[in-house]
């Protein structure tokens, strides 16, 4: 039960190993950029790095919005501590990870002629993603009409609405994209073959500008599942798997992309700080999004740094866990927050010094995270075996013929 590591790096349990490993039994790789291809057999745990990095960037992102967002008679706190411009660095640093989740998926799911076989595919996707996208959104569900119970939450209209919108937590946006990606992902599969290699380069790479273009200037977009919104993510998902294919490894590359990347998501951060509490008549358009131009341009340095990277450590446990990490966080944010207000009143961030709060929270959202998906993990697998969940469903939309 696993995203952002994709089906096509799957091998059977009856190996022994768990159905979203990222081993390739036979992937043909780029040596060393050198256009050879050669067989390979192995995990490529600088993709595993970056997905464990990018999930802990999104809690990052969730945990310092509770000091980006205070009210205008609470900045004077982070003024008067010089933090102001701090915490909107800490935000704009992790804005890479939504981009590098949607080209990790491109890159490997493109890559695997299997998947042209849209029935199959689907019927992959949908044990993997569908289902767990359609049990967190009952629990979420539930999570926030008890929230209202308890006089805590924000009305009833807006748990129907963030239904209606595939937002039913502020996260869950995320999956009911993606699902719409991975319809699509057989087709854009097919496309690619036709076009041959070179020309799909160039048309993923017009498609993400294109897509930057397009969501840059644009409002707000309210629906999760609005195909407008896909067709534009499915620029990372093409451009990761060019990058990915394109890309040997080098130290060099890895450095300078990295620190590009980094460095301009700082100056993002500053740009963003300067718009909000600095200019009179603040930026117009979006600042930290995963469309605006600087976000854009630094996701994908920092995904050409990781996949330069030569790594060996094996990470696949972990990276293997991020998907429902990234389900279960932002309930332990919000319950967390809960607990704070509870404590200390709904201004209980003025009482903690993001210097090091920020990070002193990550690491406690992270480990609850991790405790909470482990027990999950061993539920679902155990309520699975015994009531066949997943084949259920599956049966049920007509997919397993």
């Amino acid at each position: 039960m696993r995203l952002f590591v994709d089906d096509s790096q799957a091998l059977n349990r009856t190996q022994g190993m768990n159905v979203h490993t990222p081993v390739h039994p036979l992937r043909q790789a780029v040596d060393g950029g050198t256009g050879r291809i050669i067989p390979t057999k192995y995990r490529e745990s600088n993709y595993d790095l970056l997905r464990i990095l990018s999930c802990v960037a999104i809690i990052v992102i969730h945990v310092a919005t509770q000091w980006v967002d205070i009210g205008q008679g609470n900045q004077a706190f982070l003024a008067g501590l010089n933090r102001q411009m701090l915490v909107n660095i800490y935000d704009s640093l992790s804005r890479f990870a939504v981009p590098c989740f949607v080209m990790i998926s491109g890159a490997f799911i493109l890559d695997n002629p299997k998947n042209l076989d849209y029935k199959t595919f689907y019927r992959k996707s949908f044990r993997h993603v569908v289902v767990p996208t359609f049990i967190f959104t009952i629990l979420y569900t539930l999570f926030k009409a008890g929230m209202n119970l308890a006089g805590t939450g924000s009305g009833w209209g807006d748990v129907l609405s963030g239904l209606v919108a595939g937002k039913p937590f502020y996260h869950m946006w995320y999956l009911y994209m993606l699902i719409g990606v991975y319809l699509l992902a057989p087709w854009v599969i097919r496309v690619k073959s036709e076009i041959g290699e070179r020309m799909f380069e160039r048309v993923a790479v017009a498609f993400l500008l294109l897509a930057v273009a397009s969501m840059w200037t644009m409002g707000e977009v309210k629906l999760a599942w609005n195909l407008g919104m896909v067709f534009c993510y499915l620029g990372y998902f093409a451009v990761g798997y060019v990058l990915r294919k394109r890309i040997g490894k080098s130290a060099k590359v890895a450095v300078l992309a990295l620190s590009a990347g980094l460095l301009i998501e700082v100056f993002n951060g500053v740009v963003y700080y300067w718009a909000h509490y600095v200019s009179a008549n603040g930026f117009p358009l979006g600042i930290v999004g995963p469309f605006t131009p600087l976000v854009a341009l630094s996701s994908v340095l920092i995904f050409v740094g990781f996949a330069s990277m030569d790594v060996k450590a094996p990470l696949g446990g972990l990276a293997n866990m991020t998907f429902v990490i990234y389900l279960f966080h932002a309930g332990v944010v919000e319950s967390i927050s809960m607990v704070m207000v509870l404590m200390n009143g709904k201004d209980w961030m003025m009482g903690y010094d993001p210097l090091y709060w920020v990070w002193i929270f990550v690491l406690l959202v992270s480990l609850v995270s991790v405790m909470l998906t482990v027990v999950y993990d061993k539920l679902f697998d155990a309520l699975d075996a015994r009531f066949s969940i997943t084949d259920g469903l599956t049966r049920l939309v007509r997919l397993d013929g």
